[in-house]
């Protein structure tokens, strides 16, 4: 009886996004045993229908265009196979080549063996996509007819109007749709004489998303049904009989079964959104057992989620995506073996003991966690790609072990001894930067690699690179390099960045002619020379040398338009100035030299122009700031730095009574003698220990700010030792 009750009422909402207009229960010309179906059928997975998209109709006949979604299904109920279509079409007609309105029909059909049972229509307009989703629930005392639809609303992330899918359920008391089920075996026309309120009771809104009965309603749909029972009552027959015999003699003892999974318990809010939503389920209707197995992919990446009870149901995942959540505890994944690709970035867990069993791991990303100890990795030797930057490791010898590795990324760590990569033959992609390495010449015999970073460590012997002739990029930025003729076969090189070294020889790379990226900022290059040849090159930084001719660049043939040059911050020949710059300008190469500074915070920049005297509406270039020796920006609202930085002749500055919290912008301005942060957010003063120039005679003021314990009792005395007076009392 459920069951029927459920088919019954399904489309009063299944092609209803807004308000049921017209239901049409055609009226069966054919003998059928309603009865029968209700005695025999569990069924309560009606499926899901994919989409039904509608499309506009005009008040023409003249032309239609139609579009079709059908879903079939069934289920073998006793020796008989019991088979559903449901069908769906949206029409558009137009008239005069213009678009007016929607129309949408549907279709319900239900069969046992070869008999048809029931078949029920109806039609809207007006909205655009509107889909059922998901499975009619049947539990002890209510029904969820689950529903998915589209509509717009406004996304702060993309500063417009998106069109977004909602999941919402209808739910019906179950003892009211088995009154309706009941009433329609007896009189069919009983059903038809409450169709009108039943429209009207109905309803869908943007704002409420939900439909309800009104008490009205439901008040009569009793009344009615009570009714229709009470007419073939005999004598002193219990009410079950009477029941009984109220459909025609026909017996529904044993009462219905509707079988069901078990559900599954889902804590954590956020994790069960993110379920019913690979699932196209709605946060009313349970989570099965068998909901959980049929996942085979979850991505719930920036979720919020905390805890993950519920997950270890989901046995069979092969792709789980858990990146950016808070998570600390992830026991729930223990049994799930199935997983080839696990990312768990962006978290807090530090226990990694339960992927020991999830030995089918091709991918594991770990990124962003607070790992000590990775001993469990030595067991998943399935992997391919294996992230660990930014974890806190400085131990890396259990990966020795992981040969079928191609990619992985180290970077962002504190590891100092790389030979536990010497068999890893396999790589391709490896990062290495922001570590403390010296010694690389574990990698000397991974040929297979094509991309190699091993910026800002502690490197001054790049020799055992030369054999590695596959490479294709190659990051050696921020470390102690002076001699580069290790570099001279690798031929295949596309992108090489040495930005931060102490070259000043730079002749080996004439012969790298497939470079399209070279960054070569902040060294001691004077001759550009070598760079004539690399006609290939797109991006060339040169600032912060001490190049004085361009004139290797202009006899490049390959740069024009779209490419680009920084030769910032070096001391240029009037030639290069009055010449070599603007022959490079006509070919279309952007050439930067003396760029704009960008200030950010508007009250500092409106000082900074004031004390400068420069234009409102002009831009403050590096010469500018470098102009700067005193600055008195107190009571200015200010709250960030940045660009203060190139005010690198600064030697009084006055900060007081703003609303700064990051200072990081001060460790450059190592010409300061004086210095006011009083009375404003700051807790870390770290920037003012990396400042070399803070010593002996400067004086600092921070009092009134929120100082850290750090700051109070590790970062004044380091500046106290060094001669500054610190007044932070």
């Amino acid at each position: 009886m459920k069951v029927f009750a459920t088919l019954t009422l399904l489309m009063l909402f299944l092609f209803s996004p807004c308000s049921l207009y017209a239901l049409t229960l055609a009226t069966p010309p054919w003998d059928y045993n309603i009865a029968n179906l209700v005695k025999h059928a569990d069924l309560v997975v009606l499926g899901k229908v994919t989409g039904m998209k509608l499309i506009p109709q005009e008040y023409s006949t003249s032309i239609t265009l139609t579009v079709e979604s059908v879903i079939k299904g069934e289920k073998v109920v006793g020796d008989r196979l019991l088979r559903f279509t449901v069908s769906g079409n949206a029409g558009m007609k137009k008239h005069r080549g213009k678009r007016i309105n929607w129309h949408l029909s549907g279709r319900l059909e239900f069969k046992l063996g070869e008999r048809l049972l029931l078949v029920m229509g109806g039609s809207h307009g007006k909205y655009r996509i509107f889909r059922p989703g998901g499975k009619i629930i049947v539990t002890d005392n209510k029904v969820y007819i689950p529903y998915t639809y589209k509509t717009n609303r406004y996304s702060d992330y993309h500063n417009e109007m998106r069109e977004e899918n909602l999941s919402r359920a209808v739910e019906l008391p179950i003892d009211l749709v088995i009154k309706v089920a009941k009433a329609s075996i007896k009189d069919y026309d009983a059903i038809k004489e409450i169709e009108a309120d039943v429209s009207k009771a109905v309803s869908l809104t943007e704002k409420e998303a939900r439909p309800s009965l009104s008490v009205g309603l439901l008040k009569r749909l009793e009344e009615t049904a009570d009714q229709i029972l009470e007419e073939g009552a005999a004598g002193d027959e219990s009410a079950g009989t009477r029941q009984r015999e109220t459909i025609g003699g026909k017996s529904l003892e044993p009462p219905i079964t509707i079988e069901s999974d078990n559900s599954v318990e889902i804590p954590d809010p956020n994790l069960r959104t993110e379920i019913e939503r690979e699932l196209g389920r709605t946060s009313i209707a349970p989570i099965t057992v068998a909901d959980m197995e049929s996942l085979t992919a979850l991505d719930a990446d920036r979720a919020d989620i905390s805890d993950l009870t519920g997950l270890e149901a989901a046995i069979n995942l092969t792709w789980l995506t858990l990146s950016r959540n808070n998570l600390s505890d992830i026991s729930a994944l223990l049994g799930l073996t199935n997983l080839t690709k696990l990312d768990l970035s962006g978290n807090s867990v530090s226990d990694l003991s339960v992927l020991s069993r999830l030995t089918n791991l091709t991918r594991l990303m770990l990124s962003r966690n607070d790992l000590s100890d990775i001993s469990v990795l030595s067991e998943l030797t399935n992997l391919t790609h294996l992230s660990l930057f930014d974890t806190g490791i400085s131990d890396i010898s259990v990966l020795s072990g992981l040969t079928n590795l191609t990619h992985l990324w180290l970077h962002n760590n504190s590891i100092s001894d790389i030979s536990a990569v010497l068999g890893l033959t396999n790589l391709t992609r490896l990062w290495l930067g922001d570590n403390s390495l010296s010694d690389i010449s574990a990698v000397s015999g991974l040929t297979n690699l094509t991309e190699l970073v091993l910026r800002k460590n502690s490197i001054s012997d790049i020799s055992s690179l030369s054999g590695l002739t596959n490479l294709t990029e190659l990051e050696l930025g921020k470390n102690n390099i002076s001699d580069i003729s290790a570099l001279s076969g690798l031929t295949n090189l596309t992108r090489l960045t040495l930005y931060y070294n102490s070259l000043s020889d730079i002749s080996v790379i004439s012969g790298l002619t497939n470079l399209t990226w070279l960054e070569l900022q902040g060294n001691s290059i004077s001759d550009v020379s070598a760079l004539s040849r690399l006609t290939k090159l797109t991006l060339i930084g040169l600032w912060d040398n001490n190049i004085s001719d361009l004139s290797p660049l202009v006899s490049n043939a390959g740069l024009g338009r779209n490419d680009t040059v920084d030769v910032d911050e070096n001391p240029l020949s009037a030639e290069s100035t009055n010449t070599h710059i603007p022959t490079l300008l006509g070919k279309g190469v952007d050439v930067r030299v003396d760029k704009p500074v960008d200030i950010y915070d508007r009250d500092l920049r409106a000082k900074i122009k004031t004390t400068l005297g420069t234009a409102v509406g002009a831009t403050i270039k590096r010469a500018d700031m470098a102009m700067l020796t005193t600055l008195h920006t107190s009571s200015a609202e200010i709250s960030t730095l940045t660009g203060l930085e190139y005010a690198t002749n600064l030697t009084h500055l006055y900060l007081a009574d703003n609303r700064i919290s990051d200072i990081s912008a001060l460790s450059e301005l190592t010409n300061l003698l004086v210095l006011h942060l009083n009375n404003n957010n700051i807790a870390d003063i770290s920037p003012l220990v990396t400042n070399t120039g803070l010593g002996s005679g400067d004086s600092v003021d921070v009092r009134g700010n929120p100082l850290s314990a750090e700051s109070i009792n590790t970062h004044i005395p380091t500046l106290q030792s060094r001669g500054v007076t610190v007044h932070f009392e």
